[in-house]
């Protein structure tokens, strides 16, 4: 199954200013998560649904210290990243 990915605006601000190492973190979490999707994958990512202002809407990928928060378009396989930030900062209202 193809899926297409999108980053929001906030979401390539975010992988545009962090350093290399950060950067292949969330490629590898994005290869891990498409390949669940795909059945491929040997573990299950750690992915949940959000709760709070986003409860039911959004998912969320752990990868470290960081979150990548996400909804699927299934009737078109598209992967919308909507933000990616740390722990602490990616729940907060902005």
């Amino acid at each position: 199954m193809n899926y297409t990915i999108k980053l929001t605006k906030r979401a390539e601000k975010f992988i545009d200013e962090a350093g290399a190492k950060v950067k292949k973190q969330i490629d590898d979490s994005f290869i891990d998560m498409l390949k669940f999707y795909d059945g491929t994958l040997d573990h299950v990512p750690d992915i949940r649904l959000v709760y709070g202002k986003y409860e039911g809407k959004i998912l969320r990928l752990r990868t470290g210290k960081f979150r990548i928060l996400f909804k699927i378009e299934k009737n078109k396989f598209v992967i919308i990243v909507i933000d990616i930030d740390s722990r602490k900062d990616v729940y907060k209202k902005r």
